[in-house]
């Protein structure tokens, strides 16, 4: 059974399906609610993705829309990077400054150009992790030298 935006009664809570608690640089915690995708009268399927800042009352900061509601939920993933890329409280979390823990969504419309991007990410992956590598030897094979 699909939920209905039209079959939800006035006040009711919605249903949350994961959480992602951050925090401010003033401390204060953040958490990032994302709601279960409900399908509206139409058949548009909308998700909302809610903050809550310490013990004020949640608000919502994304509506996402799609045809169905894996796309409404990446859809609010997209909007809600774009939302947090402006935010000036420069939150963190698991204390990365910046570090959101929240992947780059592409949407696929176009497949030869995700193919390319694909291979672009991958390539400066193994890139970056080599590096990592050949400094991480330098490091040690420095140590024992010492």
């Amino acid at each position: 059974m699909t939920p209905r935006a039209d079959e939800k009664k006035a006040g009711a809570t919605p249903v949350i399906v994961a959480t992602r608690k951050l925090k401010r640089r003033d401390g204060k915690l953040v958490a990032l609610r994302v709601h279960m995708p409900v399908r509206e009268p139409g058949n548009d399927w909308v998700c909302t993705i809610s903050e809550c800042v310490g013990r004020q009352a949640p608000r919502a900061i994304v509506n996402a829309r799609g045809i169905d509601s894996v796309q409404a939920l990446l859809v609010a993933f997209i909007a809600l990077r774009k939302v947090l890329a402006k935010d000036d409280h420069k939150l963190t979390w698991l204390g990365e400054p910046g570090a959101l823990g929240l992947p780059l969504v592409t949407l696929d419309d176009d497949p030869e150009f995700l193919n390319i991007i694909e291979a672009l990410i991958e390539s400066e992956y193994a890139r970056r992790s080599f590096a990592l590598k050949r400094m991480r030897t330098a490091l040690s094979s420095r140590a024992t030298k010492d």
